[in-house]
């Protein structure tokens, strides 16, 4: 299911045509959007064209963030007293 990105540049500053990068397929102006604070190029008819090293900026944020509520969701079980011990605290839920 496709979704549509977030702009990263108001409307007034949207890049015009011919302005920005030529989408390698169809040769059209690409817009810069967003995607986890890194900005993609993309084409409405040929999706999204990441630079060198951007997939890898993505993943590493996406893989941050999660750790971080994945961290903060475990600290707030155990402190409700819903995980206990060090072995079954972070397997709990498959007893559920």
């Amino acid at each position: 299911m496709r979704r549509p990105l977030p702009k990263t540049t108001p409307p007034s500053e949207e890049p015009g045509p011919g302005s920005g990068r030529a989408c390698p397929v169809c040769g059209s102006a690409m817009e810069v959007r967003a995607i986890v604070s890194t900005e993609v190029d993309v084409c409405e008819s040929h999706g999204v064209w990441l630079d060198s090293g951007e997939l890898h900026a993505i993943v590493e944020r996406l893989r941050q963030k999660h750790k971080v509520v994945a961290q903060r969701t475990l600290k707030d079980a155990r402190f409700s007293g819903k995980v206990s011990g060090w072995l079954l605290g972070p397997l709990s839920f498959l007893f559920k």
